[in-house]
């Protein structure tokens, strides 16, 4: 049986609070209706309009559950960050934004030249210092690393000239979008794509099937 997502709980939560009926709640944030209602997950385009329109709600609450439901000025020191994943940090927390799956392709490709409304700059608060955006975990092919729903911070990378062995990557390719350790290829024009749960075979890609890539500096884990 299927549950509502801690997220939406903590959305159900603020709503119940502030006193907003589910119609204002649907016609503030141009949600379509009904989505509070469904026990499942929600979508990060919907977790961004309800950003949007209610900006006082805390991002860290409301994403891992920590600190107070209201304000902006938290950072996530609290929620469990991934180790071993060799990211750097910094003491001043950096905004980054939330680049939801759907729009991951164009994004890692840079065909997104101009700066999509629809990605608050500082959707999450992060401390890891080198990363350009946060996206979430779509498979369980990183698990126990990483959970599907996991948040993880990414490091824009312009070329595969040089490419960290082992290292984990996400890549915008002819076949989709997909998230791999990369481990030396057949040959220099090829890539092999591992996975951390045995359940997922490796493959092998050729370079010029990547349009673009990131490197994964570190991941926020939710329970």
């Amino acid at each position: 049986m299927k549950q509502k997502s801690s997220i939406k709980k903590r959305i159900i939560q603020y709503v119940t609070f502030k006193g907003i009926t589910k119609y204002e709640f649907y016609k503030t944030t141009g949600i379509t209706r009904g989505i509070l209602d469904q026990d499942n997950g929600i979508t990060e385009s919907n977790i961004l309009k309800f950003i949007q329109s209610f900006p006082e709600v805390n991002i860290v609450w409301l994403i891992v559950g920590i600190g107070d439901m209201l304000g902006q000025e938290a950072s996530l020191l609290g929620a469990s960050t991934k180790p071993g994943t060799g990211h750097e940090l910094t003491d001043t927390p950096i905004g980054l934004p939330l680049i939801p799956s759907e729009y991951l392709a164009p994004f890692l490709a840079g065909d997104q030249t101009e700066p999509n409304p629809d990605f608050p700059t500082n959707y999450v608060q992060t401390q890891f210092s080198d990363a350009d955006f946060f996206t979430r975990v779509r498979d369980l092919s990183l698990f126990p690393l990483y959970n599907s729903g996991d948040f993880i911070a990414c490091k824009l990378i312009q070329s595969t000239d040089f490419i960290q062995w082992n290292k984990i990557y996400v890549l915008s390719t002819s076949q989709g979008v997909i998230v791999k350790r990369i481990l030396e290829g057949k040959d220099e024009l090829h890539f092999k794509m591992s996975s951390d749960n045995p359940s997922f075979h490796t493959f092998e890609i050729a370079r010029s099937e990547i349009k673009g890539m990131a490197l994964v500096r570190g991941g926020i884990h939710l329970e």
